[in-house]
């Protein structure tokens, strides 16, 4: 600022704190004084330089806040569509599953089971403890390796093969259903539920026919429902 000869005056005429009396004698001195001229002329380009270089500045501060701005928005994008898809993940799965094992609920809610085979104390105390819901009970007393001719009766066998269900042991209630006389209504029904709780939908369906088609057998209804749910969008994701 050494060079700058006047300034200070030009300083206080462009900042307007120079008194009323001496702007009238700087305008006069302005108009006539080269140097005066020249270091006015320099001083505003000085400012116009200044404003120049402030407006670069705050742009690219503005840029630099706009970059963080949408880097965050992505950011905040992506975390909520992780988050969503978790979501919707969990609660698909979730419905998957409470599809699969509700359908297989409400067709052992539909299931009555009769017995009248009582021909002897041990099978009499079987049909107590499965009517007790003691299913362990039943199994151990109705168990073929206790006769050594296998099941007195179809009947007895049925009986077994549906407690096995009912402790969710569906893989060896399969096979002995399987062996069984197929036009018995219970059989082709209970089949179908071992079928599901064992998750082999292909063979849950072709049992689930063989119901339906049947029109003496008393699940046909529940078997109509049963087969509508097992072929929705949810269900066929399932298996």
């Amino acid at each position: 600022m050494a060079d700058f000869k006047y300034f200070e005056k030009i300083e206080a005429y462009v900042n307007k704190t120079m008194p009323a009396e001496e702007r009238v004698s700087f305008e006069v001195a302005l108009k006539q004084d080269e140097v005066l001229q020249k270091e006015y002329r320099a001083y505003q380009a000085t400012l116009v330089a200044s404003d120049i270089l402030g407006l670069q500045v705050l742009e690219e501060m503005a840029n630099e806040n706009k970059r963080k701005v949408i880097a965050f928005r992505r950011w905040i994008n992506m975390a909520a569509a992780i988050l969503v898809l978790g979501i919707c993940g969990m609660l698909i799965f979730a419905n998957l599953n409470y599809r699969s094992t509700q359908i297989l609920s409400e067709a052992m809610d539909a299931t009555t089971v009769n017995f009248s085979d009582t021909q002897s104390t041990e099978v009499n105390e079987a049909w107590q403890a499965f009517q007790n819901e003691d299913y362990n009970t039943t199994l151990q007393l109705l168990s073929p390796d206790r006769n050594d001719q296998g099941f007195i009766s179809e009947e007895v066998q049925l009986l077994y093969s549906y407690a096995l269900i009912e402790q969710g042991l569906a893989s060896s209630a399969i096979p002995l259903l399987v062996s069984m006389d197929q036009n018995i209504p219970e059989v082709s029904w209970y089949l179908t539920l071992a079928y599901l709780q064992a998750g082999q939908k292909a063979a849950a369906k072709e049992s689930l026919n063989k119901v339906l088609e049947d029109p003496q057998n008393p699940y046909r209804e529940a078997a109509s429902q049963i087969q509508q749910k097992m072929n929705s969008f949810f269900v066929h994701l399932t298996w």
